[in-house]
């Protein structure tokens, strides 16, 4: 019976490994799960040069005037055409992605950021 016992408990440990499993992830936005990131509005996506999977949410003061990231739950983005050095007011966000290279306005100037 012990010869047969061996040769199942393997076969049961190699088809565990085969379940699907949860889709997971270090995220900024601190979810880290797909599911969970579908349950707060979010949508699960490769970002940044990297590619690697992340929760990308959205924010709840998108639009919203700023002068400083500090004012927004993703960043303050520049006016379009905006000059760097230049004095600003901006717009928080719509999402909390900040990869890609972007004009922020941080203390009420115009500046220049790139995060990959």
């Amino acid at each position: 019976m012990s010869r047969f016992l061996a040769p199942a408990l393997c076969l049961v440990v190699l088809l565990a490994g085969c379940a699907p499993a949860e889709r997971t992830a270090s995220a900024s936005s601190g979810v880290a799960t797909e599911s969970a990131c579908r349950e707060r509005g979010g949508e699960w996506k490769a970002l940044g040069m990297a590619g690697i999977e992340q929760c990308m949410l959205p924010t709840a003061d998108g639009g919203k005037a700023c002068t400083d990231n500090a004012q927004c739950e993703g960043v303050c983005m520049a006016p379009e055409g905006a000059a760097d050095g230049a004095r600003a007011t901006g717009t928080c966000s719509v999402d909390n992605d900040v990869f890609g290279c972007r004009q922020h306005v941080s203390q009420g100037t115009v500046v220049a950021i790139c995060v990959d």
